[in-house]
């Protein structure tokens, strides 16, 4: 075991635990999520990216809040988040929609339906010290969103064709305006599907 790993029984009240995984998702550990950081230990997260229909040509593109811990006013997926212990990618998918999209409602609308385009990544942020693996699922919904103020600002979020926003990724001026994880989840995406 390492550094920082619990077990079942030792989880304290409040505090959010995070499976420590192999790079092929295989459950090594749990640990707390700022042990999961303090000592760099790979872990899973979600990231959902919301199309506008079926062509997929227009992503939601929420600006992160400037309460955010990293990536504080840049663009960033349309919902994501960490993979708690004892849940599955989707499972944290649905959770986060509902905390950053749908804030305030008791779940998602029922036509908000997660897919998986197969694609799973490994993504590195603030110096080694967030390793994580990203499974990058998507979502059609052209409804009505509540963003959650803590997480998103409303007023900058909106939706964006996917070739401007790969132009930028492309462009070192305006690159700086996403978050690191959106430019490489993006980017892998965006390689990796076929688009329509």
């Amino acid at each position: 075991m390492g550094k920082g790993f619990v077990g079942k029984r030792n989880f304290e009240p409040g505090i959010e635990y995070l499976d420590v995984v192999t790079l092929d998702d295989r459950v090594r550990g749990i640990a707390s999520y700022d042990d999961v950081h303090k000592y760099g230990y790979k872990h899973r997260v979600v990231h959902v990216l919301v199309f506008k229909d079926e062509t997929r040509q227009d992503l939601l593109l929420p600006m992160r809040s400037r309460k955010k811990r990293l990536g504080g006013l840049c663009f960033h997926s349309s919902v994501a988040g960490h993979v708690r212990h004892g849940e599955d990618y989707w499972d944290a998918g649905y959770r986060e929609a509902k905390e950053e999209i749908f804030y305030g409602l008791d779940d998602c609308p029922p036509h908000f339906k997660l897919s998986n385009d197969g694609v799973t990544i490994q993504n590195n942020s603030d110096n080694g010290r967030n390793n994580e693996l990203a499974k990058i699922l998507t979502a059609i919904y052209e409804g009505q969103f509540r963003y959650n103020p803590d997480e998103i600002v409303g007023r900058a979020t909106g939706w964006e064709n996917i070739h401007e926003i790969m132009k930028e990724l492309n462009d070192r001026t305006k690159r700086a305006q996403y978050t690191g994880d959106f430019r490489n989840v993006f980017t892998t995406w965006y390689k990796r599907v076929p688009i329509y």
